[in-house]
């Protein structure tokens, strides 16, 4: 079911021994307990460098715990008869909240807790870097049968500024019998062509090989994605048909820096872009290398009176921002909150200074810091979601954890038009489809959006490890962004708040002094349609 490759090398995660007696958090119960989380992060760290004087460096590879006999075998969730054999996590959720459930499980973590997570690449493999772009990103990619994915692999690599700190994880889910490339096969022989990134970089790159006969849905692959991640200090998630501009890690890492927040997570849907066919790199620039900008839907079309970016001189392209989301569905009961596909697509009055403070989260695109791996990851008991809920899901255990979400001040990334698709999940409806309604049922149930729902009818199988934190409750959200959950209606107007950059300028004021988050207890603001 699986392959890899990758070096065996492991980035070592920095351990700070004094992290005990430098807890701002004094809660008594708290302070025992962190203890045993500086316990978790550095019996991961060890696991994976099995090192003894700080010498093995950036990347690790997971093939490391395969050889190792680590992998851990998993029921498929849509079919008792077939094992999975499944990467083992960084850090297990049933470490982390498995602590003290009375006491610190999906509560906020400290600023040193935070800052331990997060490796840098060593000044002996550096290169051209400096120390002050030394922090390593790792780059999560689910393919399903689509011939776009070497070509996105490529590009995250050759349009990095940096790309000896960068690694890739790729869940790559195909037809043996049928499709005649992975995600990890070149255009051409590496003999031939050693400077194609999936040559060059190959050490730095795993790729998970799934029989799509077995495959269930994004959910369930990127849960593998959190799998595959090795304490990387940046985590950036990308859909499989994207193309990257130039010098796009700077970029990004730049506009996270300047928001001065730990729990921030910059997220986006993709803009459509031109392209000339399979593989040919996406007009995002100019040949000045302005960067251009196209509305979604709205292939080849520049947004009006905006031709390209000109950061330098303060002005931007329109971004999208995630702020608009209805309940759909036929009758109440049936109906689910649901991320909309068009966004507003306006200039953010902050546009030049820092990205925009917005209610939601997207799989398109995502990057953070780290530990959003670790506080949030991906419940891999919801097969067959494939069309709504998990953004929305997503968000809401996100925001509970403490984290806020973003829209991009720049665009880094574009997905590319055209064909590419050699099938869809829906190819194994007939297989797993009978799965879909208890998993949506369990979906909704954790985030508390389905209360006329009974809980017999859904999983609790390890729902603590994939549930709410407890920094915010749900309820907040609800009340915060007008969502009455048992009236199924969202109030209209919630975008104007947002663009106007108003929900960014008052809330912001509440950003905790050490930087972990926005502070909602401090926030008694509840959006109605004329707020």
């Amino acid at each position: 079911l699986l392959s890899f490759f990758g070096k065996f090398g492991c980035s070592i995660t920095h351990i700070d021994r004094n992290l005990e007696r430098n807890n701002i958090y004094r809660d008594p119960a708290y302070v025992q307990n962190e203890a045993k989380m500086i316990k978790a992060i550095t019996i991961a760290a060890t696991r994976i460098s099995n090192y003894k004087d700080d010498k093995l460096s950036f990347p690790c590879s997971v093939k490391r715990d395969e050889i190792n006999g680590r992998f851990h075998l998993m029921t498929h969730p849509s079919n008792q008869e077939v094992t999975l054999q499944l990467p083992p996590f960084y850090i297990d959720p049933s470490v982390i909240f498995g602590i003290d459930e009375n006491c610190c499980a999906g509560r906020l973590m400290t600023k040193q807790i935070a800052q331990m997570i997060g490796s840098r690449i060593s000044s002996s493999d550096a290169g051209s870097m400096n120390d002050l772009h030394s922090e390593t990103i790792f780059v999560g990619v689910v393919n399903y049968r689509n011939i776009h994915c070497p070509y996105t692999i490529e590009s995250i690599f050759q349009q990095a500024k940096y790309p000896e700190r960068i690694r890739v994880g790729v869940v790559d889910q195909f037809d043996p019998q049928s499709d005649s490339y992975t995600c990890g096969d070149a255009a051409s022989p590496c003999r031939d062509n050693p400077n194609q990134a999936l040559c060059r970089y190959s050490d730095q790159i795993d790729v998970y090989e799934m029989e799509a006969l077995y495959a269930v849905g994004d959910v369930f692959a990127r849960h593998i994605i959190h799998r595959l991640y090795r304490g990387e200090y940046y985590f950036m998630l990308l859909d499989v048909k994207s193309h990257l501009s130039s010098h796009w890690d700077v970029d990004i890492i730049s506009q996270f820096d300047s928001l001065d927040n730990e729990m921030a997570v910059l997220s986006s849907f993709l803009e459509n872009a031109p392209t000339d066919g399979i593989g040919t790199a996406t007009l995002l620039e100019d040949n000045n290398g302005a960067k251009l900008h196209y509305f979604r839907g709205e292939v080849g079309t520049p947004a009006e009176g905006m031709d390209h970016d000109v950061s330098e001189q303060g002005a931007t392209s329109p971004q999208p921002t995630l702020c608009d989301a209805h309940f759909v569905g036929k009758n109440r009961k049936g109906k689910r909150l649901t991320i909309l596909s068009h966004q507003p697509d306006w200039i953010p009055p902050l546009a030049g200074k820092t990205p925009l403070l917005q209610p939601y989260w997207s799989s398109d695109f995502s990057f953070s810091r780290g530990h959003f791996v670790i506080n949030v990851p991906y419940d891999p008991y919801l097969p067959m979601v494939l069309d709504d809920g998990e953004d929305v899901s997503m968000t809401l255990r996100g925001f509970t954890h403490g984290y806020d979400f973003f829209s991009p001040k720049n665009s880094i990334s574009s997905r590319r038009q055209g064909d590419g698709e050699l099938g869809n999940y829906h190819d194994n409806d007939n297989l797993y489809g009978s799965s879909s309604r208890a998993a949506l049922n369990r979906l909704f149930g954790i985030v508390q959006l389905n209360p006329e729902i009974p809980l017999s009818a859904w999983s609790h199988v390890k729902e603590k490890n994939y549930g709410c934190g407890r920094v915010r409750d749900v309820s907040k959200f609800f009340a915060t962004f007008g969502i009455h959950v048992l009236e199924k209606i969202t109030e209209k107007g919630l975008c104007d708040f947002v663009v106007s950059g108003e929900m960014h300028g008052s809330f912001l004021q509440h950003l905790r002094p050490d930087g972990m988050g926005i502070d909602y207890t401090k926030i008694n603001f509840r959006f109605h349609e004329k707020y």
